[in-house]
């Protein structure tokens, strides 16, 4: 079976879901396993592709938080090029997803209130707008 494979992909044409072109002739030597080994680089490397094009950054999120700028990324995210989201990241996507928040990034008293990392001390206390009055396009709080 292996053989007769390998002589109808030699000639063009598809065994088993392999297609080539008519034109197209298998190395001497080569064999299924040497096409399966291509086949899933290629995969490998357009499921990357698409992985990668899926994590962009938003550098927007930070000037939609009260001084979002001095935390970069960190401000809703585990690590500095973003990935995980922490605590106050996944109270900021709970609200926008739920309507609960109205603000871009979910900005107000609701969110100012909550003490999304349980330190003892609110979110809005960490980013210096206790009472969650910031806007965006105001001067950050200090």
């Amino acid at each position: 079976m292996r053989q007769g494979g390998a002589n109808l992909l030699a000639q063009g044409g598809c065994f088993m879901a392999y297609c080539l072109p008519i034109s197209t002739t298998l190395p001497i030597g080569a064999s299924m396993s040497a096409i399966n080994r291509l086949l899933f680089a290629g995969a490998t490397v357009a499921l990357t592709t698409l992985a990668a094009a899926g994590a962009e950054a938003r550098p927007f999120r930070v000037t939609q938080i009260p001084n979002g700028a001095d935390f970069g990324c960190t401000s809703c995210h585990t690590t500095p090029s973003g990935g995980a989201r922490n605590s106050f990241g996944t109270a900021v996507a709970a609200g926008i997803t739920t309507s609960v928040f109205t603000a871009p990034a979910g900005w107000g008293p609701v969110l100012a209130g909550l003490d999304s990392d349980g330190d003892g001390f609110t979110n809005g206390q960490e980013l210096g707008d206790p009472d969650g009055t910031w806007t965006v396009g105001d001067p950050n709080p200090t």
